[in-house]
């Protein structure tokens, strides 16, 4: 199919699976009528979506998306990580710094729902009677392993490239263009491998393997639904973001084990201090400032933003 990559599953008796694989980005309208129009044409026996349970809500939603102006605003959601993050509660500042950056990529696209496609390709494979499977690893897993894995360098880069890419980057059409060509998203991800490449293992590696592995469970599922169906009509469509499609393929033919991947790591210790001088503090709130435009400057250059746009829904 046009616009899609294929790959076959063979099962342990060589009953085979044809996969397709859909590449998205989360705040196109065409990729979610193309996620639509994919499933309703080839009329699968499985679908799975890059959502799991935790953020399955979108699935619920209904015809009518819920307007913009319903919508927390980026500073409310700002604030709303400040209070998080004030009562310890790392992972859910974090969730509220991504839902900040989409309420931001919204209000660029006119208020789009970010990840509608999964919404369409959910209704599209009920009405044609496909099994639906979220494929995606838990948000929680994910947010707590890379809480786990940044430094407080990385830490750094992090939250000041999610804070001013909300405020300064722009959503536009060409942004999309280059995000759904692979020769212009392998650049950006080369880009963000450099920035913060334990970022890019968390958000982007790990949950290519997870993807994958669930993918194939999927098959193996359908095959054992379906035994009695032709080969050329055992189909499994994939809606993912167009930054896992790579990661996919590259582990398809690999054996796969994510039981490493779904450790909830317990936290890094960390040595109180408690006497600080008023130099210790002028001191740190220098770093702070000068560490905060050099992030700045290196966002913008490597397209941080565009990256989470790809990859994070």
């Amino acid at each position: 199919m046009e616009g899609t990559d294929s790959l076959v599953f063979v099962g342990e008796d060589e009953e085979s699976v044809q996969v397709y694989l859909l590449g998205t980005a989360h705040i196109s309208e065409a990729s979610a009528l193309s996620a639509r129009n994919l499933i309703l044409s080839l009329k699968p026996k499985g679908v799975l979506v890059e959502l799991c349970r935790e953020r399955s809500g979108i699935l619920e939603m209904g015809a009518t998306p819920p307007q913009l102006k319903d919508q927390p605003s980026a500073w409310e959601l700002f604030t709303e990580a400040l209070s998080f993050a004030r009562k310890g509660k790392k992972p859910e500042a974090i969730s509220s710094l991504f839902r900040m950056l989409y309420a931001k990529v919204s209000a660029d696209m006119g208020g789009i729902v970010p990840g509608k496609e999964f919404k369409m390709a959910f209704d599209a494979a009920r009405e044609v009677n496909s099994l639906i499977m979220l494929g995606d690893r838990r948000v929680s897993i994910t947010l707590k392993r890379l809480l786990f894995s940044l430094s407080v360098f990385d830490s750094m880069v992090f939250v000041f490239s999610l804070i001013f890419s909300t405020l300064f980057a722009k959503v536009d059409e060409e942004m999309l263009r280059k995000l759904l060509e692979s020769d212009g998203l392998d650049a950006l991800i080369q880009d963000f491998k450099q920035l913060l490449p334990c970022v890019e293992q968390v958000i982007l590696q790990e949950r290519d393997v997870v993807l994958a592995f669930n993918i194939k469970k999927l098959c193996l599922e359908v095959i054992a639904r379906n035994k009695f169906t032709p080969e050329y009509e055992r189909i499994v469509v994939v809606i993912v973001g167009k930054a896992h499609i790579q990661g996919i393929k590259d582990h398809w033919a690999r054996t796969i084990s994510v039981e490493e991947l779904n450790v909830l790591y317990e936290s890094k210790p960390r040595t109180k201090r408690t006497n600080w001088t008023k130099l210790d503090m002028m001191i740190g709130a220098g770093i702070t400032l000068v560490g905060g435009l050099a992030v700045y400057s290196i966002a913008k250059k490597t397209s941080l933003f565009s990256i989470l746009v790809a990859a994070v829904k």
